[in-house]
C-alpha cells in the first residue's frame, strides 16, 4: 500500500512520490518529478512589456530633469555674469569718458596763455584784500608804494610768461583762411569783419576761390608744427601750476 504526497514548497511544480506504509518486502520504487510550467499569456508578456518601458521612461525622465536643473543652473550663471559684465563695461566707458573730458580739459588749459596779473591783483595777494575793498585799499597807497607794487607784478608776469613756450605764427591751412588772412578789414569788430568776409567769400567764383588753393605740404607743415607746439606745453604745463602754488606774493 502507498501513500501519495504533495511537496508545497515548488509553486509550479508537482511532486508524485510513492511510499511505502510500512516496511514491507516489496521494493521500495522512486517515481521521477513530474514538472510543468505555467505558459504566460500574450496579455501577461505585454504587460511585462508595458512595464520595462514605464520603467526605462522614469529613467530617462529623472535623467533629463538633472540634465534639465544643470542645464538652468549654467543658463542662470551665464545671465548673472553677462549683467555683473555689462555693469563693469559700462563703469569702465564711463570712467573712460570722464578720463577723456578731464584729459581734454586738461590739454585746453596748457594751451591757454597764462593770464598775467594787474598791480591790483598783486596787491590783494599781498595784502589779502578782498575783492570788495580792494579799490579803496589800493587808491590809498603812495606813488612810490605802487610803483613797488608795480615792480614786483612786472616781474611775476615775466616770470610766468617764461615758463611757457609761446604759440608759433602759423600759417593758413585752407582756402578761406589764406582769404580771410590776405582780406582782413581795419577798424571794425572781430564779428563785423567775419561777417564782411563771409559774405565776401560767398561771392567768389570758383576760379578766385581757388587761387587761395593751400598746398597740401604746407598744410602738413603747418600742423606738424601745431602738434609739437601743443606737445611741448603739455610738458610745460605742471612747471606753470607748480610756479603759481608756490610762489611767494611779496615787495
Amino acid at each position: 500500500m502507498f501513500r501519495l504526497t504533495v511537496n508545497p514548497g515548488r509553486a509550479l511544480t508537482t511532486q508524485f512520490v510513492y511510499r511505502p506504509l510500512w516496511n514491507a518486502s516489496i521494493p521500495h520504487q522512486a517515481v521521477k518529478f513530474l514538472t510543468t510550467k505555467t505558459a504566460k499569456s500574450p496579455e501577461a508578456k505585454a504587460l511585462d512589456r508595458l512595464k520595462e518601458k514605464i520603467k526605462t521612461a522614469k529613467a530617462n525622465k529623472k535623467k533629463l530633469e538633472k540634465n534639465l536643473k544643470e542645464k538652468e543652473k549654467d543658463i542662470k550663471a551665464l545671465v548673472s555674469q553677462r549683467k555683473k559684465d555689462a555693469v563693469a563695461e559700462e563703469k569702465a566707458k564711463l570712467k573712460e569718458k570722464k578720463e577723456l573730458a578731464k584729459h581734454q580739459a586738461y590739454l585746453k588749459d596748457t594751451l591757454r596763455e597764462p593770464r598775467p596779473y594787474t598791480v591790483q591783483n598783486y596787491f590783494a595777494k599781498v595784502t589779502k584784500t578782498p575783492v570788495t575793498t580792494l579799490t579803496q585799499g589800493f587808491s590809498a597807497l603812495s606813488e612810490s608804494e605802487v610803483a613797488k607794487y608795480q615792480k614786483a607784478t612786472d616781474e611775476y608776469n615775466h616770470a610766468l610768461k617764461s615758463i611757457l613756450t609761446p604759440k608759433p605764427v602759423l600759417g593758413p591751412t585752407s582756402g578761406y583762411q589764406k582769404f580771410v588772412s590776405e582780406n582782413y578789414p581795419p577798424n571794425v569788430t572781430a564779428a563785423e569783419a567775419m561777417r564782411k568776409l563771409a559774405d565776401e567769400w560767398k561771392q567768389l567764383s570758383k576760379e578766385e576761390k581757388e587761387s587761395y588753393h593751400v598746398p597740401e605740404v604746407e598744410v602738413e607743415r603747418i600742423k606738424k608744427i601745431q602738434r609739437d607746439w601743443e606737445q611741448t606745453r603739455e610738458k610745460e604745463y605742471p612747471k606753470l601750476v607748480k610756479f603759481k602754488q608756490e610762489y611767494k606774493f611779496t615787495i
